[in-house]
């Protein structure tokens, strides 16, 4: 072995892939002999010693496992207390932690014990492994040289044992899941936040307290067992109440000597079935068929009735064919003998009438008809079974009273009868009470009673029946005692064998009288008595404690689970269960089949549901988690688009900021570039001056060169007479121009003054005249322009609140027309938002104005209704069933508006306000078919109670009154008239359940609204016209001022003068042709002369303008340098590079001069103005883009934003969100979630599947177990009866198996195939919510999930009946098998009989046995059939079980033989039972002579 392992080692470790094939071929080789030696024969056995040392390897590797998930477990288990500890004291991001926690986790994994725990997760996925198992485990244990080690029998369910340490360290694992769901549940932390706050706070103090204890702390601490204290919240104490100490009293009474009506017990008629039938077959030997009527007249009825009805269900005897004639009637008649019975009979015949068995004869009253019976088994015990169904309801409850009621037995079988309802199951359930835990009985079970119907509290006080009061108010219970009384049950057993005896006893009694009774339990080792031992105690139930406790002997238990195991151990039980088969066998009626008989009393049902809670628990811990991944990663993906828009609105925002700043520092940009174009300007002005200046001195000089000639040249001519002809021609050019000049101005001036309807200058008066209108027309054409430009201005603030309106009454219209309500649109769609968050109908939450309105006789009131009921008007109406839901979404959300809801509870209202007739609230209707008219018309009578006052007169007389022009009077003292809406505008009207009069209104606006918006326009473009008009004649006007001296446009007296000229230089130049000459030498002269002198003109002008610019130059650099000086000094650093970048984009290549400086600028203020509008426009669209992203984001999410506004200023806390979760880093770990997810949830239904399985083989095992107490039993002469378990086929079942063999097969742990175990997730999801209940199909999942994890649903169960010498079958009985109903019930007394020696432990053979032995049985008997009952009866005597039979009176006969004393139950009123015990030799004696008489 040591050999081997090694080679596997070295094996296992072999790096060269050709060595590994080597030694496999080596392998294969070695294998390939061995299968020739054995086809030839040759076998090679196993040793004894290699078998026993393998066996044990085995044993201690499995051990071994076993330690390996402990400690698994126990890494998994400080996992999470780290978790916790980790939780409580982390400061960082969740990514963080959840990193550690997983690295953990991995290390565990990774460990020995952690790769062992995965193995055996891989068996559960693999039932067929673990058949396989199975199989190896029975194989090696039947071997000789294993059964010499006396090996543990569990050996055989290890991995069963594996099971439940794997789900111990799985439910670990669960809470490992579950604080990582808290952790990542963002619900828990945000409803709990200043809660978890302080508990983090409390965690972290006493993590640092745990190791080292303050010193000054005055409080010890103290240690806890458990993983958390138990906290009591102050708010979750009762609020005081004086405590309630019962002053008992005793009145025990001795039950001797009482008398008890005995008359019931005697006058029970048995009828003898076998001699019917004997009469039946002597008539049918003379004759083939015998009606009823000639059979009862050969053999007259000698028990009357019954014995009729016996006959009657003789005609379905297997052995004779009833032949049933609906056309035939017989008449019946017989004579009773004992007249003391004719009460009884007739009340048995009033029965079988309303069965509708007999038919009284017209007019012959003693006489019936038989009708028809249907083809069913009819007999005395059905009908005496219908009996007891009808008087189900009248049973009375716990009447045993005062008296101490005894029922001794003797170690003997017992009866116990009496009439219905007398209290026999009282007695039994007191039996049950002492043995069966609380939580297991179900009192008076056998009846089939409702489980509310009896309780230890209604057995406690001994109610007895239920009444009403006079006024018939609800039911109350009647009872016996009251809340001082206490009750006492005692039961004595003894065990002959060992002389044994053992006393059980429970006292009861109130503490609270409203509650359920205390009790103390007693287990006592020598007989006590109830007056003895528990009586005279005082009034203090707490002295009869002590007394019992110091009392010898006598053990006191304060709970079941102690006193149970105390008399079990005393009794010889092994465990819980035997009770619980003793508790079925009580309240076992009949058999009904086989399967139900076995399921319901053989076997114990697995406590599934705790299972199934702790599946979906740590299903819904891990998807949670995983969804809280995946919301996170959600959340990132909503919210980093969002914060991508608000960052862009915010670059955005920064981008029309920067260029608003930019427009600002346009100006002193534009003087900055004006100022340094000025200044080279400047510099080219300075130089163009120098050069003008020298030009000047030169053309100076020329000058006087050229004056110099010319006055030579004019001295000759003046030698000649020339001086004159010059001086008139120098006279005529001055003239001509001086004329040319001032006419040209006398033109432009006529013109300006005609476009302003001046008349021209003429003359001096003229002129002056119309300087003095220049002046005012000037100043009344400025006036006029801003008049008009206010205009303008006004009308465009009109127009635009105009379109406002109109749009406003348009939105408000469409709203109307799709609806028939008078409610503002805002607040529908207010409705609409909190109708839709829950999942209401508008119809739920009305408008108050859509259920009222004034009546159409009183409209004349309708505008101060309105005015007065407005905003009542506009409230909502919330039933008192939708009240929370409501007031916790309005709360939880910020509606934006004003909202005002009224709680509306439905319940009868009365309007208790007396309202005068000329109430308002009488002109007011409230719409008849609405569920809150009651309501309304209550609320207007008490709010709106204001008397409608036509004069004012009895508007002062009245304390609240209302007027038709809307003054409202509240008291003496207040009094409101609001008007500032006019009270006839019915767009505020908002009462009324109709709104066509309230669109036509709002329909009439809007086209007036339009009408006035259209001539707006036209008024506009007036303005307009008549602006561009008078800004036109502005510039005229000052044109006009310019010419401020008429002499500069009087140009007609010059042409006078130069017409004198022309005619003295015409004759002057007739005298001489040397003058001549000499003149055309002054002509040339003069011309050269006049040219210099244009010459220098042109230059001084040139001087002069250039002056000029230089001037202008100087003031317009000086304006640059002061507004630049005024300029804040950041405005040149931060905006002109900016305006520098953007020039070439708006001028182009245009180049920029002081000339074009200031159009520039006004082009590239129209861009930056256009470029600010833009991105303004785009700014809007992405802010409604974040406000509908961020809206739709709080709707997602409104846990995580309920302190968080939808608006663009809330940007920083959406950002923060963002950064948290960035920062947690969740969506890392979703893939790690999902496994985790997949992986567990496969586990846990692997390990619940293998939990069921565990369960079929429990079951099959008791079932084996019973089969061999059943071999003890002969069912019939050498022959015994077996059990055979059998897969049931139903198809839910069947479905239910497959799906979990689907779920579970090859899904291995850490499998690398996502899609295949994502495939194997999906279908255990689908299973997990059909436990949970899906939506719609949560009560047939609940029935489904009851039906298929009840593994007692897996089998049917059927009976085989086999020869003891050779194990043959002889018969086989199933459900199906058409059994009677004896037989069905003789193999159900087997089959019970089996299991009662299995689990209470019954020997065979020795004379001293501490085994239990005592069956209570209530009704079984009663209900079958005589010879099964004899079976069972025999049976039992046969197992040597003793005996308590409760059953009704008409069984006694077939009882009797089997027992020794019986107990009668009385009951006289239905108030208070008695009990009588007789031996049934006493019973018999006065039987016979009851008849005698």
């Amino acid at each position: 072995m040591v050999f081997e392992l090694l080679r596997q080692i070295a094996e296992g470790t072999e790096l060269d892939p050709a060595a590994r094939i080597a030694e496999l071929e080596k392998r294969k080789g070695v294998i390939e002999n061995e299968i020739a030696r054995i086809q030839s024969g040759q076998l090679d056995l196993m040793g004894a010693t290699q078998v026993r040392e393998r066996f044990l390897q085995m044993v201690a590797t499995a051990r071994e496992l076993l330690a390996d998930f402990r400690a698994v477990e126990q890494n998994f288990r400080c996992l999470d207390r780290s978790v916790r500890e980790r939780i409580a004291t982390w400061g960082g991001s969740k990514g963080e932690l959840l990193g550690e926690i997983f690295g953990q986790r991995d290390v565990i994994a990774d460990s020995d014990e952690g790769k062992s725990f995965r193995a055996f997760w891989d068996l559960l996925m693999s039932p067929a492994r673990q058949e396989e198992l199975s199989g190896l485990l029975e194989t090696a244990l039947s071997l000789e040289p294993v059964r010499g080690l006396m090996p543990d029998n569990r050996l055989l369910r290890i991995h069963y044992d594996w099971l439940e340490a794997g789900e111990v360290t799985q439910r670990t694992v669960a809470r490992l899941s579950e604080q990582l769901r808290r952790y990542l549940d963002d619900q828990t932390w945000l409803e709990n936040r200043r809660i978890m706050q302080l508990i983090r706070n409390i965690e972290q103090k006493a993590l640092a307290a745990r190791d080292q204890i303050p010193a000054d702390v005055s409080i010890p601490f103290m240690t806890l067992d458990k993983l958390t204290p138990a906290i009591r919240l102050t708010m979750e104490r009762t609020l005081y109440s004086p405590p309630f100490k019962p002053e008992i009293t005793q009145h025990i009474l001795a039950d001797d000597g009482v008398a008890i009506v005995t008359d019931a017990l005697f006058e029970q008629v048995f009828v003898d079935k076998v001699r019917l039938l004997a009469n039946l077959r002597r008539s049918l030997q003379t004759c083939r068929q015998i009606s009823l009527a000639e059979l009862v007249k050969q053999h007259p009825l000698e028990q009357g009735l019954a014995e009729l009805v016996v006959y009657l269900s003789l005609a379905t005897h297997p052995d004779y064919h009833g032949v049933l004639d609906d056309t035939q009637t017989e008449s019946v008649m017989w004579t009773d003998v004992l007249g003391q019975l004719l009460n009884r009979i007739d009340t048995h015949i009033n029965k079988i009438i309303e069965l509708g068995f007999l038919r009284r004869l017209v007019g012959q009253d003693q006489q019936f008809e038989v009708h028809r019976i249907l083809k069913a088994f009819v007999d005395a015990q059905w009908l005496n079974e219908f009996e007891q169904r009808l008087t189900d309801y009248v049973f009375n409850w716990g009447t045993f009273n005062q008296r101490v009621w005894s029922l001794q037995p003797g170690g003997d079988n017992i009866l116990l009868t009496g009439d219905i309802g007398s209290g026999k199951s009282t007695l039994v359930d007191a039996i049950t009470t002492l043995l069966v835990p609380a939580q297991k009985i179900a009192y008076n079970k056998a009846a089939g009673a409702d489980a509310r119907e009896r309780s230890l509290r209604t057995y406690v006080l001994g109610h007895f029946k239920s009444e009403r009061g006079d006024g018939n108010a609800t039911a109350r219970a009647v009872t016996l005692r009251d809340h001082n009384s206490y009750s006492v049950l005692l039961s004595i057993f003894h065990n002959e064998g060992f002389d044994q005896t053992v006393t059980l006893a429970q006292v009861f009694w109130f503490k609270d009288p409203r509650g359920q009774p205390e009790r103390f339990y007693i287990v006592a080792d020598h007989a006590l008595s109830v007056a003895e031992h528990f009586a005279d105690f005082g009034s203090d139930i707490s002295k009869l404690r002590k007394r019992l406790r110091n009392t010898r002997g006598i053990t006191l238990h304060e709970s079941f689970t102690q006193y149970g195991a105390d008399f079990r151990r005393r009794f010889g039980i092994a465990n819980e269960q035997a009770m619980d088969l003793f508790h079925q066998t009580v309240s076992m009626k009949s058999v009904g089949n086989l399967t139900q008989f076995v399921r319901d009393h053989m076997l114990e049902a697995f406590p599934v549901e705790a299972r199934i809670a702790a599946l979906i628990a740590h299903f819904d811990d891990l998807n949670r988690a995983h969804e809280s991944v995946l919301k996170a990663k959600a959340q990132i993906g909503h919210l980093a688009p969002l914060i991508e828009n608000c960052n862009q609105h915010a670059r955005q925002v920064a981008e029309v900021e920067q260029l608003r700043n930019c427009w600002d520092a346009l100006r002193p940009w534009f003087a900055h570039l004006k100022s340094g174009l000025l200044q080279k300007w400047m510099s080219q002005l300075q130089n163009e001056s120098e050069r003008l200046s020298i030009n000047s001195l030169a053309l100076a000089d020329k000058k006087r060169s050229e004056l110099a000639s010319r006055d030579e040249i004019k001295q000759a001519i003046a030698a000649n007479g020339g001086d004159r002809l010059e001086r008139i021609k120098s006279d005529i050019f001055l003239t001509q121009q001086t004329k040319d000049e001032r006419a040209k101005r006398a033109e432009q001036y006529d013109a300006l003054a005609q476009a302003v309807g001046l008349s021209g200058a003429v003359n001096a008066e003229a002129f002056t005249s119309n300087r003095r209108a220049i002046d005012a027309g000037q100043a009344a054409c400025v006036e006029k322009l801003d008049l008009l430009q206010n205009e303008l201005t006004e009308k465009g603030v009109g127009l635009r609140q105009l379109e406002f309106q109109h749009n406003e009454l348009e939105l408000e219209l469409d709203s109307l027309r799709k609806r028939r309500s008078n409610i503002p649109d805002q607040m529908l769609k207010l409705r609409d938002i909190l109708c839709d968050a829950l999942s209401l109908s508008a119809d739920d939450l009305p408008f108050v104005g859509e259920l009222i309105q004034v009546r159409d006789e009183e409209k004349a009131w309708e505008g101060a209704a309105e005015r007065l009921l407005h905003s009542f008007g506009i409230s909502l109406l919330v039933p008192d069933i939708h009240y929370a839901r409501l007031a916790t979404w309005v709360d939880q959300t910020h509606l934006g508006a004003r909202l005002v809801y009224y709680r509306v509870r439905f319940v009868a209202q009365t309007n208790q306000h007396a309202v005068p007739p000329a109430s308002l609230a009488r002109k007011l209707a409230v719409k008849p078919e609405s569920p809150f008219y009651n309501w309304l018309d209550t609320e207007l009578g008490r709010r709106f109670d204001y008397v409608c006052c036509p004069t004012l007169d009895q508007f002062y007389r009245e304390k609240r009154a209302i007027t038709r022009s809307g003054q409202i009077k509240a008291g003496d003292e207040r009094h409101e008239k609001d008007d500032r809406r006019r009270l006839d505008d019915r767009s505020r009207y908002v009462l009324g359940w109709s709104n066509e009069a309230k669109i036509a209104v709002l329909e009439k606006q809007a086209s007036d609204l339009k009408t006035r918006m259209q001539a707006s326009l036209a008024h506009i473009a007036v303005a307009q016209g008549e602006l561009a008009t008078q800004q036109k004649k502005l510039g005229t006007w000052q044109q006009l001022a310019v010419f401020s001296n008429f002499q500069e446009l009087e140009w007609r007296s010059l042409l006078l003068k130069i017409e004198q000229l022309e005619r003295e230089k015409q004759q002057l130049e007739a005298a001489s042709d040397v003058l001549s000459t000499l003149e055309q030498q002054l002509a040339k002269i003069s011309e050269a002369l006049q040219e210099t002198d244009s010459s220098i003109e042109k230059n001084s002008r040139a001087q002069g303008t250039n002056e000029e610019k230089l001037n202008q130059a100087e003031s317009t650099l000086k304006e640059c340098e002061f507004l630049l000086q005024a300029m804040p000094r950041h405005v040149q650093t931060d905006y002109f590079p900016l305006l520098e970048a953007m020039r070439p984009e708006v001028l182009g290549k245009q180049s920029l001069t002081v000339e074009t400086c200031d159009n520039r600028e006004k082009d590239m203020g129209a861009w930056l103005r256009q470029k600010i509008g833009d991105k303004s426009r785009r700014i809007d669209q992405v802010r409604d883009k974040i406000i509908d992203a961020m809206r739709t984001y709080t709707l997602a999410y409104p846990l995580a934003t309920r302190e968080v506004d939808v608006s663009v200023e809330a940007a920083h806390e959406y950002r923060t969100m963002l950064k948290n979760l960035q920062s947690d880093d969740l969506p890392r770990f979703e893939a790690r979630f999902k496994e985790l997810l997949n992986e567990n949830t496969i586990r846990e239904i692997a390990g619940f599947q293998s939990q069921l399985h565990r369960e079929r083989q429990t079951i099959r095992e008791r079932i084996a177990l019973i089969n061999h107490s059943l071999r003890d039993i002969d069912y019939n002469p050498n022959r015994y009866i077996a059990l055979e378990a059998e897969p049931n086929i139903d198809v839910e079942l069947r479905d239910f198996q497959q799906n979990l063999r689907t779920c579970t097969e090859g899904a291995l742990t850490g499998s690398a195939d996502e899609e295949y175990s994502e495939a194997k997730f999906l279908q255990v999801r689908s299973i997990i919510e059909r436990f949970r209940g899906r939506e719609g199909s949560a009560e047939f999942d609940r029935n489904w999930t009851r039906k298929v994890t009840d593994v007692r649903n897996w089998f049917t169960f059927s009976a085989s009946e086999r020869w003891r010498n050779d194990d043959r079958e002889h018969e086989h009985y199933t459900d199906s098998g058409g059994k009677s109903g004896g037989q069905k019930e003789k193999l159900a007394y087997t089959v019970l009989a089996a299991s009662l020696a299995y689990q209470f432990g019954l020997e065979k053979g020795p004379t001293q046995s501490r085994s239990f032995r005592f069956v209570v049985i209530d009704e079984a008997f009663g209900r079958g059939s005589d010879e099964s009952a004899r079976y069972g009866l025999e049976l039992f005597k046969r197992m040597n079980l003793q005996l308590l039979i409760v059953t009704p009176l008409q069984k006694i006969h077939i009882i009797e033989p089997y027992v020794v004393s019986l107990g009668f139950v009385h009951n006289d009123e239905g108030r208070q039972s008695m009990l009588r015990s007789l031996t049934i030799e006493e019973y018999q004696v006065e039987r016979e002579a009851r008849q005698a008489q």
